[in-house]
């Protein structure tokens, strides 16, 4: 059985994240190495089926008359008002974003089929790419 001399025990993250050492011996103030220790928690995978946004009066009307073309006239406004509904549940982490828009996206299709682009991979998969494209701005 190896043994470890005890100098070599504990890790460097240990030390990091010990409030008692003092700042001096860490080159960092308390609030560096509280900070450096908080861990952000990871969102979690928005599920299929997501829940729906709420739309404006106007979206909502133009999205149940089932016309292609006005839903197309103001497909950015929907994309819009459906990234301010899901902007605080989108995990930043890049695999579970992906796994969240298109759980996004195939609910509000088969919700609102008329939004649906049939010369896609899948007919949520616009909705996914104009959503996706939201994303850098709202900082994640």
């Amino acid at each position: 059985m190896l043994q470890i001399p005890e100098q070599q025990h504990g890790s460097s993250e240990e030390k990091q994240c010990d409030s008692e050492s003092s700042a001096s011996e860490v080159g960092a103030t308390l609030s560096d190495q509280l900070t450096q220790c908080e861990e952000q928690p990871e969102r979690s995978i928005i599920p299929y089926p997501a829940p729906l946004p709420k739309f404006t009066e106007t979206v909502e009307r133009v999205l149940m008359s089932g016309n292609k073309s006005k839903v197309m006239r103001i497909h950015n406004d929907i994309v819009k008002e459906a990234m301010m509904f899901y902007a605080n549940s989108i995990p930043s982490e890049t695999a579970r974003t992906k796994i969240s828009i298109a759980n996004i996206g195939r609910s509000m299709i088969e919700c609102y089929p008329v939004l649906a682009v049939s010369d896609h991979s899948q007919p949520w998969s616009h909705f996914n790419d104009k959503l996706s494209q939201l994303i850098p701005q709202i900082g994640l």
